[in-house]
Formats: C-alpha cells, structure tokens, sequence
C-alpha cells in the first residue's frame, strides 16, 4: 500500500470513529405544532355538493356552521337529513395523520377524530355541525326615491345613516335592503316617514338578533380635499356573457359614462345601455352603419357625458374616423375623418374636458409587436365647441425607452393647449409624465408586473384634487390574479412616484405609490371565472385581446365620485366614493 492510499485509509477509520461517536439525530421532530388546521364538509344540497369549513378552538372541538336557507338568499332550507353522509377532508400540518380515517361521516352525530402529530403523540377532536339560522342583521342600503328620476341614498358607517342632502325627505317611504331573512322596524318601504327628522330601525336577523340603526339627515358638507376614508362602495358587478347578455367574446372593449348611463362598447353590435348606479340593462344604443368588426372599436366620453366612436386603422381603410354621439338617445354623426396613411390607430381614445367647451382628444399609435418605434399619440384640440382640425398634432415622445404595441392609452390631465399629458403601455407596463411642450417625459411610476399587459388609463380632478386610474389585464389561463384596477389620488406631482403593486408583487422600489385609494386584483376578470389551471369557463375564455378599459366620474353635486371598469369577456362593474364630511 502507497502512502497517499494509506492516508486515505487512515482518513476513512478516523471519519468512521468521529461519527460512531457522534449523538444520532431523532427520526423525526422532538415538538409539534398542533395538527390539525380545519376540517372542510361537503354537504350535498341539491345536485351539487358545498364546503363549509371549522376551525379547531383550544379544546379540540370544531363546529361546522351551515346556513340554515342556501343560498342564504333564498327561501330553500336546508334538511337535517343532509348531515347524514358528509363527505370531510381534514387539513394536517406535515407528516400529521389520522388514525382510522373515514371518507364520509354522518354529521347529525358527534364523531371523534384522533389525529398523531409529528412526534406521534395522539390529540383527540369532536366535530360536530350545525345547520343555524342567520344572525346577520344589516341595513345594507337604504335610498329615498324623490321623483324625476331622482334619489338619495343614505351613507352607512357602523349602526349610522346619514342622508347628505337639503332636499325636503318629509312623508317619504324609502327603498331598503337588509341582510338575508331580517326584517326592519318600522319598514321604511311600507311606512311614509319623515326622514328631515332622526329615526330609528330596528332590523331582526332570522334567529332573533337585533340591530338598531339611527338615521338622520345633515347639510352636503364636503371635506376640504380628496374622499372620505372607508366610503368605496361597489355597486354593481354585472358579467358580460350572463347578465348583459353579450355572447360574443373578445370584441367587448370600451366603456362611456353619459349622463345617467353607462355605455358598453362591443364591435359589430349595438351598445348595450346600461343604468350606471345599479348596472341594470336599460336598452342598447342604435349605432346604425357605424357598425362592423373594426369600425365601431372603442368608444368613450367626454365631461359632459358626449360620446365618441372610432375606427380602427389601417384594418378599417387609411382613413381613421370618429363618430360623435351626444347621448344614448341620439344617432352617430361624422366628426373627424384623417387620412392616417397606413398607420395604426383606434385602439383607444381619451377626451379631457367638454366636447361643447374646451377639449383635448388623444389616441395612440399602435404598432406590433417587436415594431418598436417612437411612441407617438395623435392629439386633436377643441375650442368654443369646435374641433380645429381634421388633421391631429402627432407628438412623439422622446426618454420613453422602449416603445408599446398594440396595448397603450394616453390622456391629457386639462383640455389647455400644450398641457402635459400621461402615456401608460405594454411591454414598458410604466405609468409616465409627459411634458406637453417638450414631449420629454419628465416622471414615472415604477414598473408594474411586466407578465400581464396595462391598456387602459383615465383621469379626473375632484374636490381639490386630482385621481387617477388605471388596469392591468391577464390574456392566459395560467394566473387568475392578474387583472387589477387602481383608484389613486394625487395630491401633488412630486406624489407621482413609487410602484403601485408594492403591496402585491416585488418592485423595484419595494415603495408603494401615495394615495392609493381603491385596488383589486383578479376578482372581475376573464380568468376569475376559471375552474382549475387550464379550465376556463367556456363562457368566459381567457382575455386573448388583454383589453378592458376603465372610466371617472363625478356626480352632478360634486359629492361623489364614480370608478367603473370592465374586463373582456368578464365583469363591468361600478364602484362609488364620496368626499362628505360626517
């Protein structure tokens, strides 16, 4: 034996030695935490089968709450007999089982469950149910129809409802809504109650609870700036495909807010009408020869409530036209008509200011993608209620970096000349400032998550100050997260700045962006109706487009301000803010 091959040996008895030596580590843990995290039943209720969860409290007993009526808004009451073959998954920490485990257990018994822990020790749990009447009892709206059309509604924060209003709600019965099954005394839509005065509900939940509510009306008090914290209000959520009954998928694409409507834009068809406080379809708005696969493609309004349709370049023909619309009542007329020589417009359009008045009109070109050019906007100028020229300013923007394709929206934040104006797109997914004058950008947002594509972007100034919003829309079946909407406040310039989604994704920045006010995420779009990975609904197919659109507004007193928003082949939806003071 060579001496390096000795050394080896050596080397191998004293390792062997050393860990013969050494304290052999336990199989498994020497503490564990407590095993059992919740139990889920699936209670068969009609055809289908439901999960209730339960949670285990500090004596080992889990209690699954089933409603006494399911869907709990509806009159049918669930049997006794359907506790007795209750299908239960248990849900265990790591390497926790259950000793003698049965699939499906009859729940009008106590069962027992015994459960070894990580150190294998037992722990013992009764699980019981019970089918319990609710104890809900909310006043959950309550408005005050003052003829013509008119109504107030009262603002609720805890067991308080404020009427805001100086109009005269003497002698009036009012529309209420309370949580399922609760009954209200006295009902307000049965009794005419002077509500100048203070009054008292009291709302009973079905097993008896109570609840009672005061009401009373003060003078419409603003805040000094910017909405009331806590006072978003989602008033409608309203699907595409079921609800609105648009059964053709991908060509949904833009929204208008004009007067008491909400406008929903799909090519080839009629706009669907709707009423934008409750989202009820009203009727459809007769677009006549204006319609076809990419001639009425987008549409939007003004301040006033002036819509404005538009073609799509060059898919449609070099000529790129807009179609004025002054309410949901009246026909298309022929507004602009610009020869745009082959280039891509039509995707998306924004007007500030009135259209009667002083307004700017900005739409963005479009290019495919990898055809990254100087991004550039088309910008056409009213003044006095005339529009200048048929033929736009195309302002290219210089310190954009890369350029958008066809996923991109741009509004000016006032209807002066040269004033500055916002560009948000896809693949950049940045939010930029861009001087007016210059066309240099001068601010930007941090960028948002660059797997899904930002398309829509709009801009109002309410109660001394300024909002904005913006979406971001998923077109793959792999995430239902990745649709959001943002409500943002901005309360100075130097306020835009930081990463919008630092709250939900890794920044840059890491920073969150001041003033956020409202934000969801993958609750209304295509992919929130998708039933596992690579299953969507077949009425809801993925946004292939990644298009949606978003929209402000204010109410006519100047007391609330409107978000809606819409994403292809998902949801259109209208959430109010409110600026009182209360």
């Amino acid at each position: 034996m060579n001496g390096n091959k000795m050394k080896r040996y050596i080397l191998v008895i004293l390792t062997g030695i050393l860990l013969l030596g050494c304290k052999t580590e336990p199989a498994y843990p020497d503490h564990s935490e407590p095993p059992l995290t919740s139990i889920s039943a699936f209670v068969p209720i009609g055809d289908s089968e439901v999960e209730f969860k339960g949670i285990p409290d500090e004596e080992g007993h889990i209690l699954i709450r089933i409603p006494y009526y399911y869907p709990e808004d509806s009159n049918n009451v669930v049997p006794q007999s359907a506790l007795e073959k209750v299908r239960i998954r248990a849900w265990l920490v790591n390497n926790a089982v259950i000793e003698n485990p049965a699939f499906f257990m009859d729940l009008t018994l106590d069962q027992t469950l015994t459960v070894i822990d990580q150190v294998k020790e037992r722990h013992t749990y009764v699980l019981s149910a019970l089918i319990a009447r609710s104890d809900a009892c909310d006043i959950l709206s309550l408005t005050i129809p003052l003829g013509g059309g008119k109504e107030e509604e009262g603002v609720i924060v805890g067991d308080k409802i404020t009427f805001a209003t100086s109009a005269d709600l003497s002698g009036k019965k009012a529309k209420i809504t309370l949580s399922p099954h609760a009954t209200v005394t006295p009902d307000p839509s049965r009794n005419a109650l002077n509500f100048n005065q203070e009054q008292k509900l009291t709302v009973r939940a079905d097993n008896g609870t109570e609840k009672v509510y005061t009401v009373n009306k003060v003078g419409p008090t603003k805040l000094d700036k910017g909405l009331r914290e806590g006072s978003a209000k989602v008033l409608f959520e309203k699907r595409l495909y079921e609800d609105l009954g648009i059964d053709v998928f991908h060509v949904t694409g833009g929204i208008a807010v004009s007067g008491n409507h909400l406008v929903v834009n799909t090519r080839d068809r009629n706009s669907v009408v709707l009423d934008r406080l409750t989202g009820e379809k009203t009727g459809t708005l007769d677009l006549g020869d204006v319609k076809g696969p990419v001639r009425n493609f987008y549409t939007t309004a003004d301040d006033e409530g002036v819509m404005l349709v538009c073609n799509l370049t060059a898919n449609d023909g070099n000529e790129f036209c807009v179609w004025r619309i002054d309410d949901v009542n009246a026909a298309p007329k022929e507004y602009i008509r610009w020869d745009a020589g082959g280039r891509a417009f039509g995707r998306k359009l924004s007007i500030i200011g009135s259209l009667d008045g002083d307004a700017i009109i900005t739409v963005p070109e479009n290019r495919v993608w990898g055809e990254w050019n100087e991004p550039t906007v088309a910008k056409w100028t009213v003044r006095g209620g005339v529009l200048q020229s048929q033929t736009p300013e195309l302002m290219a923007i210089t310190g954009f970096g890369t350029g958008w394709d066809l996923n991109a929206d741009a509004i000016c934040i006032s209807p002066e000349d040269d004033a500055d104006y916002w560009v948000i797109s896809y693949n950049q997914c940045i939010l930029q400032w861009v001087d007016g004058k210059t066309h240099a950008v001068k601010a930007s947002l941090d960028p948002l998550f660059t797997d899904y594509v930002p398309n829509a972007l709009d801009y109002l100034e309410f109660n001394g100050t300024a909002f904005y919003t913006l979406n971001q829309t998923c077109g793959w079946d792999w995430d239902d997260k990745g649709d959001c909407i943002w409500l943002i406040q901005l309360d100075s310039p130097s306020d835009f700045r930081g990463a919008p989604d630092a709250q939900t994704r890794p920044t840059p920045t890491g920073t969150e962006t001041p003033g956020i006010q409202w934000f969801t995420k993958g609750r209304y779009g295509a992919d929130s109706f998708t039933l596992a990975a690579g299953s969507p609904d077949p009425n809801h197919p993925v946004n292939g487009n990644c298009s949606g659109d978003v929209a402000l507004a204010a109410s006519e007193d100047g007391l609330y301000l409107y978000l809606y928003f819409m994403f292809t082949n998902g949801y259109v939806v209208g959430v109010q803010f409110d600026c009182l003071s209360l």
